[in-house]
C-alpha cells in the first residue's frame, strides 16, 4: 500500500505491488471516490494497460483518458501518457499519481495535511509519529511497520513481523 486518505470520506486510496515482468517492476491501483484505476501488464511480457472500473481503456500521448459519467459529463478525473511516465490526475481534491513502472510519485493538496496514512506517513510536515501503522499503533522498527500496511491478496503473503502494541 502506498497511501490512504484518513478523512471520514474516503476519497482516495493509492495502492501498488511488485510484479513479475521483463521490465516493470511495479503495478499500480488507485480509487478515487467510486472508482478504480489500474495500470498494469497482462502477463510478464505485455505492456502496462489502463483498467478503469475494470475495463480496458485506450490511452496514447495524444490522447489521454477523461473520466465521464452516462451522460457525458467530465468527472474531474484524468490520466496521460508522458514520455515514459503516466499521469492520475484529480483535479477536484489536486491529488495526482506519477508511475513510470517502477517508481510511484503521489501528490496531495494541503487540506490533506495530517489526513493520511499509510507507507508515506500522515503529511502533517512533522517528523513524528511517521510509522503509524494501520491498527493505530507507533512501529519503531521500519520493516514493521511497512508489512502492517501489506495487503494479504492476489497470492501475496506477508512476511511475519511484529505488531509492537500488542
Amino acid at each position: 500500500m502506498a497511501v490512504k486518505d484518513a478523512h471520514k470520506e474516503d476519497h482516495f486510496t493509492i495502492l501498488y505491488k511488485t510484479i513479475k515482468h521483463a521490465t516493470l517492476k511495479k503495478a499500480v491501483k488507485a480509487f478515487f471516490n467510486n472508482h478504480k484505476f489500474e495500470l498494469l501488464p497482462l502477463d510478464e511480457s505485455s505492456p502496462l494497460i489502463l483498467r478503469v472500473d475494470g475495463v480496458k481503456q485506450t490511452l496514447t500521448k495524444e490522447t489521454p483518458f477523461i473520466l465521464k459519467d452516462a451522460e457525458d459529463n467530465v468527472l474531474n478525473l484524468v490520466v496521460m501518457y508522458g514520455e515514459n511516465h503516466y499521469i492520475i490526475y484529480n483535479f477536484v481534491d489536486d491529488i495526482y499519481i506519477i508511475y513510470d513502472g517502477d517508481q510511484i510519485y503521489a501528490t496531495a493538496n494541503r487540506y490533506d495535511r495530517g489526513h493520511l496514512t499509510g507507507l508515506c506517513g500522515d503529511f502533517n510536515a512533522e517528523k513524528t509519529n511517521e510509522f503509524e501503522g494501520p491498527d493505530d499503533c507507533v512501529y519503531r522498527n521500519p520493516l514493521n511497520f511497512a508489512y502492517s500496511w501489506s495487503v494479504n491478496a492476489d497470492g501475496c503473503t506477508i512476511p511475519a513481523h511484529v505488531n509492537e502494541c500488542h
